[in-house]
């Protein structure tokens, strides 16, 4: 494995410390519903009846804004139900997740030698191999979120 592969994450851009909530807006923060980082997921829209692929016809001052604090107590509701947002954790739930399933991956550098035999780009491998790190475009690709658990998984694992 790659040193520094499951070293805690750098300090939050909101500030948050290990165990604390996230403040409203901040990219790190998961949402509990979808497991998505919840400045790019949908589910405040959708927890308020709203699509938000149209919200630039439906609902342009949304869209221009943002959620209003009323869709945002609506979103908090249902969070709560769920165990409430999810506390800054010292790694990222998706490397945490990666690793705990297993799944790994290493950079194959263009021009290399290698790379003339398998291509450049991210490589599936073992986590005993000494650029390993936790491979999260196949986390995403395989896992399901689940809000019970609040980890991805594959097959319930």
């Amino acid at each position: 494995m790659k040193p520094g592969a499951l070293d805690p994450q750098p300090a939050c851009e909101c500030g948050a410390a290990i165990g604390e909530l996230h403040r409203r807006g901040c990219d790190d923060e998961l949402c509990a519903r979808c497991g998505e980082q919840v400045v790019a997921c949908h589910c405040v829209y959708e927890l308020n009846g709203m699509e938000a692929d149209g919200l630039w016809e439906t609902h342009p001052d949304i869209y221009e804004n943002g959620p209003t604090e009323a869709m945002w107590k609506v979103y908090d509701a249902e969070i709560e139900k769920l165990g409430g947002r999810i506390a800054r954790s010292p790694l990222w739930q998706v490397t945490e997740d990666a690793a705990r399933l297993g799944l790994w991956c290493r950079w194959v550098g263009p021009g290399t030698e290698e790379a003339q035999r398998i291509n450049s780009g991210w490589h599936s491998c073992g986590r005993e191999h000494p650029d390993a790190v936790p491979h999260l475009v196949l986390l995403l690709y395989l896992a399901t979120w689940n809000p019970k658990t609040r980890h991805y998984e594959v097959d319930g694992q």
